[in-house]
């Protein structure tokens, strides 16, 4: 388990040998707390979502299982059982997560419909044609986008990626590539908002940066 600033920010483990037969490559994955994770399990089920794997327990922690939503992206249920997940904040933690799909629509009726999220902010403009979506517990607070993919972003699946929180996007951009990572995207102004890159670890794990 990594922290910062003391409290837990994300999970690491090593991919087991049947994932590695499958084919999982490395990749980063979000938990979404439920109540229940085998009824999570069989909504996510009714509402056209894909078990990958079946729930099990990790003792005294939690109990988990593995969905693809109807478009194709991979999550996480987690039931708390003594570990609610990352509590850091700021520097070093992730800040937003972002879903990019191929079908926005699918994507944002199943979530909305599985966990109860709502359009943090409606009536958005489109900007450049790029039309992105807020979701969160309550109006005024999102907690991640949601985007289609276009066709010049290339054969891009559909995906979830996590912005961490840092102090200077340019300087970790070069830091992430001094230490063995490659630029997706190379840094860059969001209007209004902050500088952001997309970096892939040396083993091909993709993440994004942000300073705000």
């Amino acid at each position: 388990i990594f922290q910062a600033g003391c409290k837990d920010a994300a999970g690491l483990y090593e991919l087991m040998p049947e994932q590695k037969e499958r084919g999982v490559r490395p990749r980063w994955l979000n938990y979404v707390e439920v109540a229940d994770t085998d009824a999570a399990v069989a909504k996510a089920k009714s509402l056209g979502g894909t078990l990958l794997n079946e729930p099990f327990d990790v003792p005294g922690v939690g109990r988990m299982a593995q969905i693809e939503d109807p478009t194709g992206a991979v999550f996480m249920l987690w039931q708390s059982m003594g570990h609610t997940g990352a509590a850091a904040e700021g520097i070093g933690a992730c800040g937003w997560t972002e879903l990019a799909t191929h079908d926005r629509e699918k994507a944002l009726a199943f979530y909305q419909a599985m966990f109860g999220w709502i359009r943090a902010e409606e009536g958005k403009p489109a900007q450049d044609g790029f039309d992105y979506a807020e979701l969160g517990l309550e109006k005024g607070k999102p907690f991640m986008g949601v985007y289609q993919i276009r066709p010049e972003m290339g054969p891009m699946p559909s995906a979830w990626t996590n912005y961490f929180m840092v102090e200077d996007c340019d300087a970790t951009a070069a830091k992430a590539q001094e230490l063995g990572g490659r630029l997706y995207v190379p840094p860059q102004d969001i209007p209004d908002v902050g500088r952001f890159c997309v970096i892939a670890d040396p083993f091909g794990a993709s993440f994004a940066v942000v300073k705000m």
